[in-house]
């Protein structure tokens, strides 16, 4: 910070302002205030900007929570996520401290719906903390000087349990135990509801293996549906896929077809080898075998795919498959049926067959 100030100011851009906002502690304000000069001001929860010339109200930070349509009456709850993880909270709520009424020693803070009142165990008693300050743009309460701040904020500390207080007693004494802010559950409702609003279906995405599986290979169909998991995962969906369907083909000598063990032996064989999938796929994808082709003693790949369609409504279905297989589907004399169908409605994923070496 430091160095870039020097910067600064040596280019005759002005004077400059460090400001550092976050979550900051005692410790790390003190280390900021022993910077030389590095940090002018540092902005503590957003609510205040505590400076080395003094202390005033500012850096609020506002957030759109709820709406109401003047003409139809109709609220809407606006919601921000960041990150997929992080979010606002809508809703316009008041918080409120809940206290034990024979100690005076507060529970938890719970946030409730305005205008909904808070439901209380019994010798509960909750207490309101926020007040309106602005409405309508206009400021509803006047500036309070830091005294008073400072008063409100020790009585306000003064209700928690002192072990609370103690760093140290609480990491030995309450194990790490951090004070409880809630929501209630009508707040929690709300929040499912807006983010439903914001958040498209997952779609559930689907990879089908089909082979003859004439056997079972350690390094060939069981890795191969791990590297193929993994570069999913990796490129284009960070869940990579829900399930991995293995198709077995069928005993079907009109399509050239010739195994050394009969369909049914090979189905039994991938069966045997998958019972320990859950324990051994590092994806996590549920898996299944579609039979289709081994009831029927044939069968072609384009309806096996319909078939697993129709029992996943809505899903995304991606083929893996050799690369000598790739090259006959795309032939214009290729002997697959419907073709263009399955290179237009469906993923593709090409397994070169060499070891460890996976192509898209």
């Amino acid at each position: 910070m430091q160095e870039i100030r020097r910067i600064w100011e040596t280019l005759g851009k002005g004077k400059w302002g460090g400001v550092v906002t976050n979550d900051l502690t005692e410790d790390s304000l003190r280390l900021l205030a022993n910077m030389d000069g590095g940090i002018d001001v540092a902005s503590v929860g957003g609510a205040f900007a505590a400076s080395t010339r003094g202390v005033s109200h500012g850096n609020m930070v506002y957030k759109l929570v709820q709406m109401r349509d003047r003409k139809t009456g109709e609220v809407r709850y606006p919601i921000k996520i960041s990150n997929g993880v992080k979010s606002t909270e809508p809703g316009q709520k008041d918080v409120y401290r809940v206290s034990d009424v024979r100690t005076g020693l507060a529970i938890f803070d719970i946030k409730e719906q305005t205008g909904f009142p808070v439901s209380l165990a019994e010798g509960q008693r909750a207490t309101p903390l926020l007040e309106l300050a602005f409405k309508n743009g206009g400021r509803r309460l006047k500036p309070e000087p830091v005294s008073l701040v400072a008063a409100r904020t020790a009585r306000h500390f003064a209700q928690l349990d002192p072990l609370l207080l103690d760093l140290d007693q609480t990491r030995t004494s309450l194990g790490d135990r951090n004070y409880p802010v809630v929501l209630s559950d009508r707040l929690v409702s709300v929040k499912k509801k807006a983010i439903e609003t914001v958040t498209p279906p997952r779609v559930t995405r689907i990879l089908v293996f089909p082979g003859s599986f004439s056997p079972v290979t350690e390094d060939g169909h069981v890795a191969a549906t791990n590297i193929v998991n993994e570069l999913f995962k990796n490129q284009v969906s960070p869940h990579g896929f829900d399930k991995i369907v293995f198709v077995p083909t069928g005993d079907s000598p009109a399509h050239g077809r010739q195994y050394d063990l009969s369909s049914f032996a090979r189905l039994e064989q991938l069966r045997r080898r998958l019972s320990n999938w859950s324990r051994e796929n590092r994806s996590k994808a549920e898996y299944e075998i579609f039979e289709g082709e081994v009831d029927s003693g044939g069968g072609y790949a384009i309806d096996s795919l319909k078939a697993i369609q129709l029992k996943n409504p809505g899903a995304e279905i991606t083929i893996a498959m050799g690369e000598d297989v790739f090259w006959s589907i795309g032939r214009k004399s290729s002997p697959w049926k419907d073709a263009d169908r399955i290179l237009s409605d469906y993923g593709i994923v090409v397994l070169q067959r060499q070891r460890g070496k996976v192509g898209e």
